[in-house]
């Protein structure tokens, strides 16, 4: 915030002089503003949505832990509705205001002549300058800050001067889908301080004695054309200063109020960054009354004078700033909020999924209370928050989590039920079905847990929860059936999760190689997944070895662990495109696009041209989802639907230690079907079973050589 940096009392007296306090920008900057629209909906999802725009675009300079740190501090005593705006501001004095939301619609522009001055009033329509006139004030006092406000300012400037107006240069923060700031600190998202690509207000009339008559209140883009012409000497200020502050403004509403805020750094195409404040050459209430002279001033200097108190905007850094990980009501209430305020800016997915995140913060927000006092619960409140982006990427992460404890057993989907399929524990055998956990039937387990998880596809959702089954605080008794029926209780105790880290992900470990021991001589297998291939060469080979076959089955129900594009390369004899990526991209709060790309691929040798099956599952999920898309048409499609989920992942750190994450980017299939959600769905549905989990066999495996045989 500027700091004594004395200019008019808040009563509208001048400093020097008048009457009333003398007082500072930083008192009284939030007088200068007039505010925007107002708000619709929630008043505290809007307000979720200010704060972190205010988070990730605001001229703070402070790290996002102490952004929200600072709202946490605010909440410890709830989420008043509306929100408390003028404890929040009080939070954030280097940026943020509270201004009471404008009224009114932009009139009709108007051109009045006082004396040989042609007054231009800003507005709808066109704006044409008498010839008579001998100089032009552009009077922009008292204009609401509406959407079309800058289209008027832009035609009632061009139509004053003939020489085109270079606008000042505004540097804001842009953000190229959401800075992933827990997996990875040089993920494909990234945020920087640029420049607004604008264009150079044109000039339709003649350059004549050039004033802006500003008011004590001005709306942010009036405020920054009356800078503009007046640091680049185009014209005389009568009026009010022009506070850099309002110039450099955002505006987020939240009900009839909102909040302004600082998101920019202004630079005079002469002098540089702009001063805090720019004096008005003529210091006056009523500006109209001292034109006459105007004709005769000439053109000003270009202005480069007063202080640069107000903090410089920089682009974050984000990466592990974890901040403290005590956890307090204050701490789970603004944690909710940034979490729905990073999914509001950021998740690309709410046309698929639908767009229910205002209920269900309104849901969890009363929950606070009765779950803070519980790391595991305040961690599923979050995850009940996250579970509404329908999002297989959405997983929340303690980053205090005390001790954690592992039953070495991977759990495989059986008609919706987990199912042992991989275990180190004497405790259970493959095959081996849950029933009930701690006396509670596992149907209702696994549907609490999917309610607080995420997953795009019902396959996956499970999979999410199943994982649920293997780690614990202490001894569980699970209910198990045996694959001949006979059930039993089985008391696990959990100890080191490096048992559990070494068990498979991937639903079979098989190498590649010929299938002979399935009657299948003639095809070759190809086991994508990161245990059994994790060497480039290894495809090499593999590819090299399979020129005899008559057909290939890819297994790709695991995670890769090699290169993938180069693997589609070699199942292919000309060249083909990998999905579509789109990532949202804000070059300041206001401004959205999104940044597409798709990628060109060509064959590699050696490569198989054959008929090819892939085999697929709800674990076939991000890259090996990627990889399947590619090979969309040209394979046939065996097992289950894969997890739906596909783009680089990101999150956001919440205060008290959490961290929630999702998929950044949208992504399509190539042709530019959607994906999310829909995964890759099986020309040919096999499953596994109880009895081929207890004994080993493989249906899915073996309903692939079937669609290569024909049969």
């Amino acid at each position: 915030m500027l700091l004594g940096l004395a200019v008019f009392a808040c009563d509208g007296s001048d400093d020097d002089g008048g009457p009333g306090p003398t007082t500072t920008v930083s008192d009284q900057v939030c007088e200068r503003i007039v505010g925007g629209p107002a708000g619709s909906g929630d008043p505290v999802a809007s307000f979720a949505q200010a704060h972190f725009a205010v988070r990730v675009f605001g001229a703070h300079g402070l790290p996002y832990s102490e952004v929200d740190a600072r709202l946490a501090s605010l909440l410890a005593d709830g989420v008043p509705s509306p929100p408390d705006l003028v404890g929040y501001a009080a939070q954030f004095p280097e940026v943020a205001c509270v201004v009471d939301a404008g009224a009114g619609a932009l009139g009709p522009a108007t051109v009045t002549m006082e004396g040989d001055v042609a007054i231009v009033k800003p507005g709808t329509g066109a704006v044409s300058i008498p010839a008579a006139a001998t100089a032009v004030a552009i009077d922009l006092r008292d204009l609401p800050a509406t959407p079309d406000l800058e289209a008027a300012l832009v035609a009632a400037v061009g139509a004053a001067v003939a020489t085109p107006v270079e606008r000042a240069s505004r540097m804001v923060l842009r953000h190229e889908g959401l800075v992933d700031p827990f997996f990875s600190e040089t993920n494909v998202y990234d945020a920087t301080r640029v420049e607004m690509e604008r264009e150079p207000i044109a000039g339709t009339g003649t350059d004549r004695p050039l004033a802006v008559l500003t008011s004590v209140r001005m709306a942010p883009v009036a405020a920054e054309i009356a800078g503009t012409l007046r640091t680049d000497g185009r014209a005389w200020l009568y009026g009010r200063d022009v506070i850099a502050q309002v110039a450099e403004s955002s505006w987020s509403p939240v009900d009839e109020r909102g909040l302004a805020w600082r998101s920019a750094d202004l630079e005079s195409v002469v002098n540089g960054r702009w001063p805090d404040v720019i004096e008005a050459d003529v210091a006056t209430d009523d500006p109209i009354a001292q034109l006459a002279d105007l004709a005769t001033r000439g053109q000003p200097e270009p202005y480069d004078e007063g202080s640069l108190a107000r903090p410089e905007l920089t682009a974050p850094d984000p990466f592990q700033d974890y901040g403290t990980a005590e956890l307090g009501v204050g701490e789970l209430r603004a944690g909710l909020l940034v979490a729905h305020g990073a999914a509001r800016w950021f998740f690309p997915y709410f046309a698929d999924v639908g767009d229910v995140i205002d209920e269900r913060l309104a849901e969890v927000l009363p929950q606070v209370e009765d779950a803070v006092a519980d790391r595991r619960a305040a961690d599923d409140l979050v995850g009940r928050f996250g579970n509404a982006l329908s999002d297989g990427h959405m997983f929340v992460f303690d980053t205090a989590p005390g001790d954690v404890t592992c039953w070495p057993v991977r759990f495989e989907d059986v008609d919706e039920r987990p199912v042992v399929r991989f275990t180190s524990t004497p405790d259970v055998a493959p095959g081996d079905e849950v029933l009930e956990l701690d006396g509670q039937p596992i149907d209702d387990w696994v549907a609490e847990r999917i309610s607080v998880g995420g997953g795009a596809t019902p396959g996956y959702a499970r999979n999410i929860a199943f994982r649920g089954l293997s780690t614990f605080d202490g001894p569980r008794t699970f209910l198990v059936r045996s694959p001949d029926g006979t059930e039993r209780p089985v008391i696990a105790t959990p100890g080191d999760c490096e048992t559990l880290d070494d068990l498979p992900f991937a639903p079979t470990v098989r190498p590649s190689g010929f299938l002979d021991d399935l009657g299948a001589g003639d095809l070759y297998y190809l086991n994508l997944a990161g245990e059994v291939t994790t060497e480039s060469s290894q495809v090499t080979t593999a590819f090299t070895d399979a020129q005899s076959a008559a057909g290939m089955v890819v297994d790709m129900r695991g995670y890769p662990g090699v290169d993938h594009y180069q693997v589609a390369e070699r199942l292919y004899d000309a060249s083909f495109q990998s999905a579509i990526f789109r990532v949202p991209v804000y070059t300041g709060p206001a401004i959205v696009t999104t940044d597409e790309s798709q990628y060109d691929l060509s064959p590699l040798s050696p490569g198989f041209t054959g008929p090819v099956a892939l085999l697929v599952g709800p674990a076939t999920v991000s890259a090996a989802e990627n990889f399947s898309m590619m090979l969309d048409g040209r394979v046939t499609v065996v097992g289950r639907t894969s997890a739906g989920t596909n783009g680089n992942i990101t999150g956001v750190i919440l205060p008290g230690g959490f961290v929630m994450t999702f998929t950044g980017m949208e992504v399509l299939f190539p042709d530019g079907r959607p994906f999310h959600g829909i995964g890759m769905v099986p020309d040919v549905d096999a499953a596994p079973t109880v009895q081929s989990v207890a004994d080993g066999s493989d249906p899915e495996l073996e309903a692939a050589i079937a669609a290569l045989h024909g049969s």
